[in-house]
């Protein structure tokens, strides 16, 4: 199964205090599993937006680990190009992630079967969006095609009543290029290759599958793109 899990940095605020603390003992236990490393990734964000995005997306990691794979011994490590992957055991893991966060919104994908990549993006602006179509984009054309995935939205209204509720797709309307922009970019967090992928994209897209949908979080349309890879 390919798992994506979307959240809201809104409802994890109050909660990054009581994490660093390693204070978690109710329905959040599964965060007190996120490795120091990351709490000093996390607190290096230029911006306190940055950082408590980055605490949304790892926070939603190590709880869908937790609690859709039952995976609650995985090290959390990075290629030298900066794609993030686990470790389990010493060994690298069957389980693929991949993570992306953007204006107050994150999603993170998880699959046991595929190399994965995920981007999350909200309207990119007219004007930038001219700029980086006749600079990087111009001649990339989307080729979708259908991925059997989840998307779910971890829902922590109380902290009585985490769920997951799965994201049904949205009706409003995005921009061509902000849809282009985050296939490009899924596709690149899939290879592994980091933006400087972008020149080879047509080469990326002969071996990996990637789709676009469009939700809503908080009446806020962003795209979700996905991309996947079979492990050989």
């Amino acid at each position: 199964m390919i798992y994506i899990v979307v959240a809201d940095t809104e409802y994890f605020e109050a909660l990054m205090e009581k994490v660093i603390k390693r204070d978690c003992h109710d329905l959040w236990q599964p965060l007190s599993l996120i490795p120091n490393e990351v709490f000093s990734y996390i607190k290096s964000g230029k911006s306190e937006k940055i950082k408590l995005e980055r605490f949304t997306a790892y926070s939603t990691l190590f709880f869908a680990l937790a609690i859709l794979y039952e995976k609650k011994n995985l090290e959390l490590c990075r290629t030298e190009s900066g794609k993030p992957y686990l470790k389990e055991n010493d060994k690298a893991s069957e389980i693929k992630i991949s993570i992306s966060h953007t204006d107050g919104a994150v999603a993170v994908a998880i699959s046991d079967k595929y190399e994965i990549g995920i981007d999350i993006q909200s309207e990119i602006d007219e004007n930038r969006a001219e700029r980086l179509e006749k600079r990087f984009f111009q001649s990339i054309n989307i080729k979708e095609e259908s991925i059997n995935q989840k998307i779910l939205y971890l829902n922590p209204c109380r902290e009585s009543d985490i769920v997951f509720e799965e994201i049904e797709k949205s009706e409003k309307e995005i921009s061509p290029f902000t849809r282009k922009w985050a296939y490009c970019e899924s596709l690149m967090k899939c290879d592994g290759g980091g933006f400087a992928s972008i020149e080879k994209i047509s080469s990326i897209q002969k071996e990996i599958t990637a789709s676009t949908k469009i939700i809503e979080i908080n009446k806020t349309p962003f795209v979700i793109a996905t991309a996947i890879k079979k492990v050989l």
